[in-house]
């Protein structure tokens, strides 16, 4: 079964997913870094170089060239909703949306804006408000996960628990429709 962890930057999927897997004894990977690899450069350097479209079109590839089984796998922010990889995520495996507010994400991300290629030319007045509309534009994605989990604390082990509490009964139930829709 591959998890999949999606989510605002800065929600946790990277921090939460090792815990996970760890916990639930998966391989963990995260496609950030699987993109860097293949790229030979930081996603930074490629959205300065190359564009988001590029980098969009990068990501879908990475995406589909993960074909472990019993991993867990950070998404980026915008991967669900770009190239049709929400349907993509949703028919390989169980994806859980890690639901931050607004002041959550902009107390987490404030101190690293500069480390994250969308945030780095925001100006510090208008950061919350960029929050708050991409936001907006991708919980329409966002919120076609199996799971979503409101993350309202920094918690990680409570975190970690009460996502597997919620994940446990459908891990188990999707292997066992695969396995019947298998069967003639």
């Amino acid at each position: 079964m591959r998890i999949f962890l999606v989510g605002f930057m800065g929600s946790g999927k990277t921090t939460i997913g090792k815990i996970l897997a760890e916990k639930l004894q998966y391989a963990f990977v995260d496609l950030d870094e699987v993109i860097e690899s293949d790229l030979g450069e930081s996603i930074h350097t490629c959205f300065e170089t190359k564009g988001e479209l590029y980098f969009r079109q990068k990501e879908t590839i990475c995406l589909k060239e993960i074909i472990e089984e019993n991993i867990v796998i950070a998404t980026g922010g915008g991967t669900p909703c770009f190239n049709d990889n929400l349907s993509y995520l949703k028919e390989n495996g169980l994806l859980v949306y890690l639901n931050c507010s607004v002041d959550f994400l902009f107390y987490r991300l404030s101190a690293i804006t500069n480390q994250r290629p969308l945030l780095k030319n925001i100006e510090s007045e208008d950061f919350k408000n960029y929050i708050s509309e991409t936001l907006l534009q991708r919980e329409t994605y966002y919120k076609n996960a199996d799971i979503i989990y409101n993350v309202i604390s920094n918690d990680l082990t409570q975190n970690t628990t009460n996502i597997i509490n919620e994940i446990n009964p459908l891990i188990y139930g999707k292997q066992a429709t695969r396995k019947t829709q298998g069967r003639k």
